[in-house]
């Protein structure tokens, strides 16, 4: 077989043994073994069987085994070992093996140029002379013996100094072939040629067998000269900090009231430390002076902590801040906050906490209710040209001040004499829901105002609530996929228009004075409304969209865009179709979790049918070109109406026929205008890739919103009226290319409002097993959560209570009080055990409240009043989002990661001060309660006063076991698989996975069932259930 051929699947023979067969290495069955710490009791089972290196390699596992290449010498038998650690184990810890990866661009699966490359190098470089090779799933690995065992403490050196000469020999090609230097790492785990392993998109394990394995002249060589002397380096000083200019004052006695809740916050998780706490207190004193921290409230502040940590050194921790705080004065170099992120981050996330609540702005600055109406309505009067952003807390009004200017300049009177509308007297508002929209037409007409708003027909809704549009099935399923229902429904391209369109109050899209000088329409519509305000209108942008765009495409989207490119225009489908097959290949082959250019990844992609695609695409365009961005362009022309993917009539025809085909065509027209536009803008597109190894994965396009981006940059005056305008004040800016003006309105609370804050460490997504589809019900945590809930809604009088929680939580609680009758037909479809648990688990606890409830959750709050009369209002979990999702937003503006981390609970604090914002505090005449369970401080002024602090311990259920994940996996793979396990305790596939991978605890009852129906499978002795007990 040549070189440029690629290989056949075949077993090499077993290769006579050699110098190498001296040298073992450890093999694990998978590589989420915990390792041994040297502290913590029965931590690192030993369950890495030693081996001889060529009998490992060469041999077929049952499992996803993986390798390393220490060993502990004299064992059969050793543990995973944590680096800091080896030193303890109790014998001498050595390499005799090197290994190196070989990687494929982009870690994709190799295609012929790397394999020819790999094969060529293979035989030719002096270096790879004595080394064995086989091929992996996404590269391959160089495996090279040593004629002498190197201790793990001086390995490092040797190994880089290895890696560096296979670099300098040619093996690693810039774009065909790389070697990973984190290979370096003497810990690192290696998977074996022969394996079960997970597959992207496969449900089950399936076997991998190395196409080639090719051991033949492996022999040991001696190990190259260190790149760094054999002796570990001392740790690197730090930088010296120099002494800051700090004014004398006399050291204070006791903790300032800003710091209370930090203190406790602190207190907290330093009481779960039992080791160390005396460096612990060092690097913490050292980290409050990196958060600008005064060294006189050092040792004030550790005091107060160790106090509430009962620990039992208090004068110890106290002298801890006191000499950090002379080193301070005199410059020398302290432990900080790096010191206590990597050591204990628990502990430096609490310190985030803690920083966060003092600095919390003084009641006393704030002014009367009065006095920021006032402000915020001479703001919106002066505002200059270009962007100002208006950040007033809940409560204040800031839509109704808009309004109030609107009228204003709407009344303004021209020159005497004059035909039209004087200038600077045209106002448009956009807002983020047609209810709010509604209200703000509402309210002026009745202020006698003309007044304009523009809808989507579709949108339209009779006094019942029920749509107008008497095909608003079909309307809804081609409006989402970017097509234009008047265009395309109502005009019927003006060959067929509507039989209901001289009747359809929905038929125009706008309700109103057409020639008004206020116009009120919602996000969806921005560019339209932009385009009204003109370039001497005012342009008021209410609680904006997120300036990052992301839509999600998954595998069977692209399959369903592909079978339904016969509905479209044929020019467009030809061009279209490679751009589908690039991205299926990419997302097939090569995902990426984290973010690349979208038209750099897809022109680098290659599948069987590109020839012909690409054929097609250019005999349809008439271009001399494969850009898939120059294919894509040459379908916009005068010929095809712009608003959306072109579609074919007769598809518009079958579409009104069938809702379910309206579906299907609906979703390809989604994918397709996803993917013209961003090969077509002209600004950053990223791709990256959801999902992991249980999981297929999905495409999510991101880019900045466009309309959104060109209302803000639009010659004229832009008003943002942005409640988290502190938080996307950094995108703002990154997009606009300077920071707009911001100015900040809030009022002290209208009636006394008693606050709680009820800390809980298990109130998010994954504490709770949240999903899309379902959550824990019967999980302890929560049950635990919700029964404080009540108690604290049981202290004092109360007849109506807010709850607002995770959309997911919010439905099975409101529901779960309710008889089937009531609940949306198909809700609990294939999950009827949820509604069932949550009836027997959940519903006792709220029927203990005498009152009313209403049901809110995060995301849908914005402009709702209905909750401002409420007696309770609470908030349960922090809603933090999805943090790489965050962080590749963040990406596409090029911003750092740390941003991301600030970014996420800043997200979460704005959304629970939106929540409690529902009690409309500054207006409030009675008096209320509110508490939030969680961790996370919502934001806001109130919030900034007396607080009342619980703990609630939301660690595991009481009925919780301690069963190895090793036992857990077996017990499922037992019963039948994930699938099977999860459909016998009701929960998700994901938390089976969880389960199995010991991120999250599993119940005795859980471990019962399973065993249950894993003894039914077995002969009756009973031998492997005892096993596993």
């Amino acid at each position: 077989m040549g070189r440029g051929a690629l290989p056949r699947r075949h077993r090499p023979e077993r290769a006579a043994g050699g110098v190498s067969d001296a040298w073992p290495i450890a093999v694990a069955p998978h590589r989420e073994l915990k390792g041994f710490d040297g502290v913590t009791p029965g931590r690192g089972p030993e369950l890495y069987r030693v081996r001889p290196l060529r009998e490992a390699l060469l041999a077929t596992y049952a499992t996803d085994a993986h390798f390393v290449a220490y060993v502990v010498e004299g064992r059969e038998m050793q543990p995973r070992i944590l680096k800091r650690a080896w030193e303890l184990i109790g014998g001498p810890v050595s390499v005799g093996v090197f290994f190196a990866d070989v990687d494929s661009p982009d870690h994709g699966k190799w295609d012929l140029a790397f394999y020819d490359h790999l094969m060529t190098a293979f035989e030719t470089l002096p270096i790879l002379a004595q080394a064995g090779l086989y091929l992996t799933m996404h590269g391959a690995r160089i495996v090279q013996p040593l004629d002498r065992r190197i201790s793990v403490g001086e390995v490092e050196p040797f190994i880089e100094a290895w890696l560096h000469e296979l670099i300098d020999s040619g093996l690693h090609k810039h774009g065909v072939a790389h070697v990973d230097l984190a290979c370096r790492d003497w810990t690192r785990h290696f998977r074996a040629p022969h394996v079960q392993r997970r597959i992207r998109g496969q449900r089950r394990r399936v076997e991998y067998t190395s196409p080639r394995v090719d051991l033949s002249r492996m022999s040991a060589i001696s190990p190259p000269s260190p790149v760094a002397p054999t002796a570990p380096a001392p740790p690197k000083p730090a930088r010296p900090r120099p002494p800051p200019p700090l004014k004398s004052a006399p050291a204070p006695t006791h903790v300032p009231d800003e710091w209370i809740h930090g203190v406790q916050v602190l207190g907290d998780a330093c009481a779960h430390v039992h080791d160390g706490r005396h460096d612990l207190y060092l690097a913490l004193a050292g980290a409050l002076v990196d958060k600008a921290v005064v060294p006189e409230l050092l040792a004030p502040l550790l005091r107060a902590v160790a106090i509430h940590a009962a620990d039992p050194n208090i004068r110890n921790r106290e002298n801890c801040g006191e000499t950090t705080a002379e080193r301070v004065r005199a410059g020398v170099v302290i432990k900080g906050y790096g010191t206590l992120r990597l050591k204990w981050p628990v502990i430096a996330s609490a310190l985030d906490v803690a920083i966060d609540w003092s600095a919390k702005p003084s009641l006393a600055a704030i002014g009367t209710l009065e006095h920021a109406e006032a402000e915020l309505r001479e703001q919106l009067r002066a505002a200059p040209d270009g962007v100002t952003i208006l950040a007033a807390e809940c409560g204040l009004g800031k839509t109704h001040a808009f309004l109030e200017a609107a009228i204003e300049r709407a009344r303004k009177t021209g020159r005497e004499g004059a035909t039209r509308a004087p200038l600077d007297s045209k106002t448009v508002l956009s807002v983020d829901k047609h209810s709010l929209a509604i209200q703000c037409f509402e309210q002026l007409q009745e202020a006698d105002v003309p007044v304009q708003r523009l809808f989507s027909p579709a949108s339209l809704k009779d006094a019942n609530g029920d749509p107008v549009c008497k095909k608003h099935e079909v309307a809804r399923a081609l409006v989402a996929g970017g097509q234009a229902m008047r265009w395309e429904l109502c005009e019927g391209r003006g060959l067929q228009p509507c039989e209901h369109l001289k009747s359809c109050a929905a038929t125009h899209g706008y309700e109103g004075d057409e020639d008004a000088r206020i116009v009120i329409g919602v996000h969806p519509q921005l560019a339209q409304l932009a385009r009204l305000a003109g370039a001497t209108g005012l342009l008021g942008i209410d609680e904006p969209p997120p300036l990052p765009r992301s839509t999600t495409i998954t595998m069977a989207d692209l399959d369903l865009a592909t079978g339904q490119l016969m509905h479209f225009d044929g020019i467009f489908a030809a061009a279209m179709r490679p751009a589908l097959s690039a991205l299926w290949a990419w997302l097939r082959y090569c995902p990426s979790s984290k973010p690349v250019g979208l038209r750099e990844a897809l022109s680098a992609q290659r599948w069987g049918e590109r020839a012909d695609d690409l054929a097609w695409a250019r005999a349809g365009t008439l271009r001399q070109s494969n850009d898939l961005a120059e294919l894509a362009k040459a379908t916009i022309n005068e010929e095809h109406h712009r608003k959306g993917p072109p579609l074919k009539w007769e598809a518009v025809q079958m579409a009104l026929g069938s809702p379910a085909t309206a579906q299907r065509i609906g979703r390809a027209s989604r994918v397709l205008n996803t993917l013209h536009f961003a090969l077509t803008t002209s600004g950053a597109v990223k791709l990256y890739a959801t999902g992991d190894e249980h999981e297929a994965p999905a495409a999510v396009v991101t880019h900045i919103d466009e309309p959104l981006h060109r209302a803000l940059s639009r010659e004229g005056r832009t008003i943002v009226l942005d409640a988290n305008a502190n938080t996307n004040l950094p995108l703002y800016a990154k997009a606009l290319g300077y920071e707009p003006e911001l100015f900040h309105f809030a009022a002290p609370d209208g009636a006394p409002i008693e606050r709680t804050l009820l800390r809980c460490s298990k109130a998010s997504r994954v504490g709770w097993g949240v999903e899309a589809d379902r959550f824990d019900a019967a999980g302890g945590s929560f049950r635990k959560a919700l029964e404080a809930v009540v108690e604290w809604a049981l202290e004092k009088p109360a007849s109506t209570m807010a709850i607002i929680t995770m959309k997911t939580i919010r439905e099975v609680l409101e529901d779960c009080l309710l008889p089937d009758e009531q609940i949306p037909k198909g809700r609990y479809e294939g999950r009827r055990r949820l509604l069932k648990a949550a009836r027997e688990h959940l519903a006792p606890t709220l029927r203990r409240f005498p009152g009313s409830i209403l049901w809110g959750h995060y995301g849908a709050l914005r402009g709702l009043n209905d909750m401002a009369d409420v007696d309770l209002i609470v908030t349960m979990g922090d809603p933090r989002p999805n943090v790489t999702a965050t962080e590749n937003d963040l990406a596409l503006l090029e911003l750092d990661d740390d941003a991301a981390n600030r970014r996420v609970d800043q997200l979460a604090q704005a959304e629970l001060e939106q929540a409690h914002g529902r009690l409309r505090a500054p207006r409030r005449s009675r008096a209320a309660r509110a508490l939030h369970v969680g961790t996370i401080r919502p934001g806001g002024t109130g919030w900034s006063g007396e607080v009342a602090f619980r703990t609630l311990d939301g660690g595991r259920p009481s009925n919780a076991t301690q069963v190895h994940p090793v036992k857990v996996r077996a017990l499922v793979e037992g019963v039948g698989g994930p699938s099977v396990a999860a459909e016998i305790l009701g929960v998700s596939r994901r938390s089976v996975h969880r389960f199995m991978t010991g991120k999250r605890p599993i119940d005795a009852t859980k471990i019962m069932l399973l065993k249950s129906a894993f003894s039914e499978q077995i002969s009756p002795d009973g031998g492997v259930t005892k096993s596993l007990n």
